[in-house]
């Protein structure tokens, strides 16, 4: 992951907050609508696009 992240891969990281388990700490997936638009931002920045 951070050999991706030298070369400019970004991630949409855990989020941190209750977890399926019951405990709370970072590894919870983001809500679909925060992927969205994190998404079209990313996506929108033509910059550094490859795909």
């Amino acid at each position: 992951v951070e050999k991706l992240r030298a070369c400019g891969v970004e991630f949409i990281g855990p989020e941190e907050g209750m977890l399926a388990c019951g405990y709370e700490g970072l590894g919870r997936l983001w809500k679909v609508n925060d992927i969205a638009f994190r998404a079209e931002f990313m996506l929108a920045r033509q910059d550094n696009l490859i795909a």
